[in-house]
């Protein structure tokens, strides 16, 4: 069977970039999980996750975890510049809320405890707690991050504009 150069090329890109990300099974669970908890609050329509968006959500909760601190630093405006750049022919979007936030976790604190504790921690505060009620968020993406005994994470939410 014939593989397209393009396809080829496209599979190449996307295991190098996965690579570089150094997403983990447990990583990906957690990102998925954090959607499902969301949703599970919400008495609107669910969130729609978008694997793009997460990828800048992720970067972001890999910055933080790298600066060992939770920050909303830049936003919207360095969010939206980072997607444009990973994006370009996407470069149509605005990026409504973020909720940050860094829990404590063990090595083995399951995905599903983690990303319970990470959901349980924005729905008992009021702004965070909104952001995930609000029936204009429709899209979202998750970004999750372990480094030591924490797990830093982002959730961002977007719409799509015509350019």
């Amino acid at each position: 069977m014939r593989i397209s150069l393009v396809a080829y090329l496209a599979g190449v890109f996307l295991a190098l970039f996965m690579a570089e990300d150094g997403l983990s099974d447990k990583q990906n669970e957690v990102e998925r999980l954090i959607v499902e908890y969301s949703n599970n609050e919400r008495v609107a329509e669910p969130l729609v996750l978008d694997e793009m968006v997460s990828i800048v959500a992720r970067r972001w909760s890999e910055e933080m975890a790298r600066r060992n601190a939770i920050s909303h630093d830049g936003f919207p405006e360095k969010r939206e510049a980072k997607f444009k750049f990973l994006f370009p022919e996407y470069n149509c979007i605005f990026a409504q809320a973020e909720n940050v936030g860094v829990i404590n976790v063990k090595k083995e604190t399951s995905a599903s405890d983690a990303a319970h504790g990470m959901v349980n921690a924005w729905m008992n505060s009021p702004p965070h707690k909104k952001n995930i009620m609000l029936p204009s968020h429709k899209k979202i993406g998750v970004g999750a991050f372990f480094k030591d005994d924490k797990m830093y994470a982002t959730q961002l939410w977007y719409q799509a504009i015509a350019c």
